[in-house]
């Protein structure tokens, strides 16, 4: 083998497949490779910090001493990677900002505990997508709905903005895994499918000023409240299924094609371009220079370019309360 074997290879989650999906080779450079940009990232620490403030919530109610110890724990998780003198870099998604967001969203779904019981929250584990395969997922959060009895997931989402946000769930893979999920776990006719949960922090710099000094503000609020229902039908998990197991064969098969290839071609033939993916979510993708000018990156492989670090992900290292294997 021209590159040694990672175990970490084999834990394929729905952010791995999404990834292979948008272009193979951006899937090579940061899962199998490992090279992520050694900058932080405010919008994935932001969501990490943000997504144990719900949490806690869930678990312990949404008062106003929830709110609080919701908040400070936010803080202490945002605050472990990016210190205060950052936050004029990241507006709006600072912890400061995110106070006024999650007192909002303990109005507004004051009375989501009295409608459903929270049965676990941090739900990590595996699943079989067919014989001798299996795809790993990750759910913040299982309910059930006390006039229904119906269990659904809900999944916090944070944003920047609702701009064609609910057109991207209707066939998303992380969807079609928690859904699948959850008719494994449960009866079909029990199962109400999965609610993403959204909070999307706008650049109103002027209603964020208003908020900060006074307290309140006379123009519209900078953020969004939002849960987006989004269902699947039997049909479309049959196509979900099918699609999945496509994505996963052809993802397998191109790291077996990688640990055949050589550091000597003159092309590497495994994980290829995808020439659409180079632009995506308004920006340059971080590794089109490399696409650019290495034609078989395998002679690249044992140095990290600068600017970058190494670090293979794997879901399965991270903290969670229940886990789940079906």
């Amino acid at each position: 083998m021209t590159i040694p074997y990672q175990s970490a290879w084999d834990i394929l989650d729905s952010t791995k497949l999404k990834d292979f999906m948008r272009c193979p080779r951006y899937c090579m450079y940061r899962h199998i490779f490992g090279w992520n940009t050694d900058n932080p990232s405010n919008h994935l620490i932001f969501g990490r910090a943000f997504h144990e403030a719900m949490e806690y919530l869930l678990l312990h109610g949404y008062d106003h001493k929830s709110l609080i110890k919701a908040h400070e724990l936010m803080v202490e998780n945002y605050r472990k990677d990016l210190p205060e003198e950052t936050d004029e870099l990241f507006e709006p998604k600072t912890p400061k900002n995110a106070f006024f967001a999650l007192a909002a969203y303990c109005d507004k779904y004051k009375d989501d505990l009295k409608l459903n019981d929270v049965l676990h929250t941090e739900i990590a584990g595996s699943i079989t997508i067919g014989k001798d395969k299996k795809i790993y997922f990750r759910m913040d959060s299982l309910l059930k709905s006390k006039a229904t009895g119906k269990v659904f997931s809900l999944e916090h989402k944070t944003g920047s903005g609702l701009w064609l946000w609910e057109e991207r769930w209707g066939l998303s893979t992380q969807v079609g895994t928690y859904t699948h999920v959850l008719n494994c776990l449960y009866p079909v006719d029990d199962v109400l499918g999965v609610i993403l949960n959204s909070v999307h922090f706008l650049r109103n710099k002027s209603s964020w000023k208003d908020l900060n000094t006074l307290g309140k503000t006379t123009k519209k609020l900078p953020f969004d409240l939002f849960r987006l229902y989004s269902p699947r039908t039997t049909a479309q998990m049959r196509v979900w299924l099918e699609n999945v197991n496509y994505y996963y064969d052809a993802y397998f098969n191109e790291i077996n094609i990688l640990l055949n290839s050589s550091k000597d071609a003159n092309v590497l033939t495994a994980f290829p371009l995808n020439e659409n993916s180079c632009i995506s979510y308004g920006k340059v993708c971080e590794y089109q220079d490399f696409c650019l000018a290495w034609p078989n990156p395998l002679k690249k492989f044992d140095q990290v370019p600068l600017g970058f670090k190494k670090e293979i992900w794997n879901p399965m290292e991270q903290d969670c309360k229940t886990t789940v294997n079906i």
